[in-house]
């Protein structure tokens, strides 16, 4: 498989159904120091000012036994994102997050747990509605007030119409 990626300074778009870390093969990724639109924070390819993860399959190295901290600052998650993202066994999601689109954890088997710091999930009509498709029915804990779309984001998009949901308080 692709192990490593290099992105040049006239790289532009990035297109959220085809992620550049499939599996566990892409263990570096690298942006021009100049490029415009995107960087590497903490093995994920994001955009320049941090704010949106489009892919996190060469997180591996920044990993704990399968434990990834998204970066903090990052707000929303586009679809496949971390899409058969083989590695991951428990996701941190920080306080700024706060949009996860769909598709984000297609086919991820592995993902078993994710602890989110965010007090809300603002989710579109359509964005979550397949995040978890076809992948893990994984136990989020999160704060009480996003505990509902939680909820309906895991319940919505998996197959089995489980959801593992534990509210903090």
């Amino acid at each position: 498989g692709l192990q490593s990626v290099a992105i040049g300074s006239n790289f532009a778009t990035v297109k959220s159904s085809a992620p550049l870390g499939i599996g566990e093969w892409l263990t570096s990724l690298e942006v021009a120091s100049d490029n415009p639109n995107f960087r590497v924070i903490d093995g994920a390819l994001c955009s320049k000012d941090g704010t949106v993860l489009y892919d996190a399959g060469a997180a591996k190295s920044f990993s704990s036994e399968g434990l990834y901290v998204v970066p903090s600052g990052v707000t929303k998650i586009v679809g496949a994102a971390f899409k058969h993202v083989r590695w991951l066994s428990a996701l941190v999601l920080p306080e700024s997050v706060a949009a996860v689109e769909n598709s984000a954890f297609d086919l991820n088997t592995n993902l078993t747990e994710i602890l989110s710091l965010s007090g809300t999930m603002a989710l579109s009509s359509d964005a979550g509605s397949e995040s978890f498709k076809r992948g893990s029915a994984p136990t989020v804990y999160c704060a009480k007030a996003a505990a509902t779309q939680w909820q309906a984001l895991l319940f919505n998009s998996l197959e089995t119409g489980v959801s593992n949901v534990v509210p903090l308080t």
